[in-house]
């Protein structure tokens, strides 16, 4: 998740993971948010960033 966040943002922007926790417990803790996204999240069947990283270098090549 902090991948997604934190791509379009200049580095000096970034969030942190214990931010990101902290910002997400209050919005839940203020009804902001629906307390279903502390629970964890199901494992990813494939990495998606490996054939990305491969797409990329051939494309520079």
């Amino acid at each position: 998740m902090l991948r997604i966040i934190n791509g379009p943002l200049p580095y000096d922007r970034h969030w942190t993971q214990s931010r990101l926790l902290r910002a997400v417990k209050a919005y839940v803790r203020d009804g902001f948010l629906p307390n279903e996204v502390l629970s964890r999240a199901g494992r990813r069947q494939t990495d998606d960033r490996l054939p990305a990283i491969v797409a990329g270098i051939k494309g520079a090549v």
